[in-house]
């Protein structure tokens, strides 16, 4: 199993992610759909896959926006929620509506925004019922701080905040030292994911 690390996209902090092969090394080999004769290591019906979208299965664009997966992506998925009978979700810091967008015309159960939204097998959304107004709260101040250091972006997806500095990796312990302390007040309530 390789462990890579990139940017996270909620509050500019770093994570670990967990794949199984050192994705996008888009080789044909590798995009090839699952091969029926090749021995399993553990049945289908034992295997449920959660995979994240961004820096995992789509390569990171300049901005979240300017992604794009690679045409082979949908029917790779495809034929993993078939030969995986359904067990097959997305994880991402986007919104359940983007990965849509992305993956169109492909509908997968997913958790979005971080796990805020979810929708499961069935179709069904799930969302946040809570109030979002502290959050709101601190909006203005997270702008103007983004907005005066260049390199910085800001992603506003309504129920979370992402600070993204990967133009400015020079900014990272200052940008993770700011977002936690704007975000402060709002704690226990909302959280700087790290």
């Amino acid at each position: 199993m390789k462990v890579q690390q990139g940017p996270r996209l909620v509050a500019g902090i770093h994570w670990v992610i967990l794949t199984a092969w050192p994705i996008p090394a888009w080789s044909p080999r590798l995009m090839a759909a699952p091969n029926p004769h090749a021995p399993a290591i553990f049945p289908a019906d034992k295997i449920c896959l959660f995979l994240d979208l961004d820096g995992t299965l789509i390569e990171f664009g300049r901005t979240p926006r300017e992604v794009r997966p690679d045409p082979r992506l949908v029917p790779i998925l495809r034929a993993l929620q078939i030969a995986l009978k359904g067990a097959i979700a997305l994880i991402s810091g986007r919104r359940v509506e983007e990965l849509d967008q992305l993956l169109n015309p492909l509908r997968l159960p997913a958790a979005g925004i971080h796990g805020l939204e979810r929708r499961d097998a069935t179709g069904r959304l799930y969302r946040t019922d809570r109030s979002l107004t502290a959050l709101r709260s601190i909006r203005p101040a997270i702008l103007e701080f983004v907005s005066s250091h260049i390199g910085l972006l800001l992603e506003d997806k309504g129920d979370a905040l992402a600070v993204h500095y990967r133009r400015a990796p020079h900014l990272k312990e200052f940008v993770h030292a700011e977002v936690a302390r704007l975000a402060a007040p709002l704690r226990p309530t909302f959280t700087v994911l790290a």
